[in-house]
């Protein structure tokens, strides 16, 4: 099928051929070009969910340890939690006035 016929048939317009077109700049998606139309499979597509979905990280439960987690987690882990906090402690200052 074409890249507009994917657009419209499997992501309902939310999307539009020039999105598909870079993912397949990014290797994401194997697309042929017969002409001057370029067309994609579905098993290319489905190909495409699989490496573009995005995985949820890791969510700490309280009380966890979380001693045992990857660094490259437990870091931002750590930076959004203060952030959190700090932007809670501010709000709490501004109602105090």
């Amino acid at each position: 099928m074409t890249l507009k016929e994917a657009c419209t048939v499997v992501f309902q317009d939310a999307i539009t051929p020039a999105t598909l077109k870079a993912e397949a700049c990014r290797g994401n998606l194997v697309i042929c070009k017969i002409g001057r139309a370029y067309f994609v499979t579905w098993r290319d597509l489905n190909a495409m969910w699989e490496k573009c979905r995005l995985q949820a990280p890791p969510r700490a439960v309280r009380g966890e340890p979380t001693e045992n987690w990857p660094e490259e987690v437990r870091r931002p882990a750590a930076l959004a939690a203060l952030k959190f906090r700090v932007e809670a402690l501010k709000a709490a200052g501004r109602k105090k006035r």
